[in-house]
């Protein structure tokens, strides 16, 4: 079965962080995450979405945020089977 994920808003991404504890994905350009992202975000780059392909963490939900949901939805596929839930910030 394939992980679907759902876009939430920023309101319901506040609450998740502080209910649920995921782990967060920043998919924007390094310049941009160095100049400032979500307290312990990780920004994503080929290694990462290689090793979370490749083992996951079923007992851990991800958030992932970019610009506009772009390269976020094009994050995702890799990944999806490997969480019990991924979540975007509209």
């Amino acid at each position: 079965m394939t992980m679907k994920y759902k876009t939430i808003s920023v309101a319901d991404s506040k609450k998740l962080i502080k209910e649920s504890k995921p782990m967060i994905l920043d998919c924007r350009a390094m310049k941009d995450y160095r100049a400032g992202h979500l307290e312990d975000a990780l920004h994503v780059h080929e290694d990462l979405k290689l090793s979370l392909a490749k083992r996951g963490d079923k007992q851990r939900s991800l958030l992932i945020y970019c610009y506009y949901g772009h390269a976020t939805a094009r994050g995702v596929p890799a990944i999806r089977k490997k969480c019990i839930s991924i979540s975007t910030i509209a």
